[in-house]
């Protein structure tokens, strides 16, 4: 997606999808075409948001590879690494 310079901001597990043997990439709401940082409201899920996006507010190309990573930690471990968004 980076060459089309979208940034999808709400990369989850949830959005994953199975069809036909691919995985596909869903739920594309928050999504918005930038090729640099950009300021805009807190949008997507904590969990899954990078430091930048959870405390200032800062998205950008890179944001989804930090929801990438984490995405995959849970994938492979069945949790997600960062628990301090969670309810108990």
């Amino acid at each position: 997606m980076s060459s089309l310079h979208v940034v999808h901001r709400d990369l989850k597990v949830s959005n994953v999808f199975l069809h036909k043997g691919s995985y596909k990439l869903g739920d594309f709401g928050f999504a918005i075409r930038a090729n640099q940082i950009f300021k805009d409201i807190a949008i997507g899920s904590p969990v899954y948001m990078s430091p930048e996006g959870l405390i200032s507010n800062l998205y950008g190309p890179k944001t989804d590879v930090w929801s990438f990573g984490l995405l995959i930690y849970e994938l492979l471990h069945g949790t997600t690494p960062l628990v301090c968004c969670k309810s108990e």
